[in-house]
């Protein structure tokens, strides 16, 4: 049991210093009045969780929704691609009319 309560200690060390050494790292970063500023990379599933608030809220434009597709469909394949797979390898659909029996909507709402 002295072993493990070695390991505990040890361990609780390692924490402790990992935690030092982050917030070093985020003050080092913080602006003097106190904000951070940098890159913020994300997905496609900001923009898909984006068009479906704006369905939700009734507020989604024919417009909008075909850009935000068109811009979703290309970084999938843009993100298959770069993993050495091809659109053919994608179940991404292709951009145009909806398939039959697809949840899309008529264009008259």
């Amino acid at each position: 049991m002295t072993n493990t309560s070695a390991t505990s200690q040890i361990d609780q060390l390692t924490a402790g210093a990992s935690l030092e050494r982050a917030v070093l790292h985020l003050q080092s970063r913080q602006h003097a009045d106190g904000w951070w500023k940098g890159a913020l990379d994300t997905n496609v599933t900001m923009d898909a969780e984006d068009l479906l608030l704006r369905e939700f809220l009734g507020i989604r434009r024919d417009r909008e929704t075909q850009m935000a597709a068109n811009w979703i469909r290309s970084e999938l394949l843009r993100e298959l691609e770069a993993s050495g797979r091809t659109a053919a390898d994608s179940p991404v659909p292709p951009a145009g009319p909806a398939a039959p029996g697809s949840a899309r909507r008529s264009p008259d709402r």
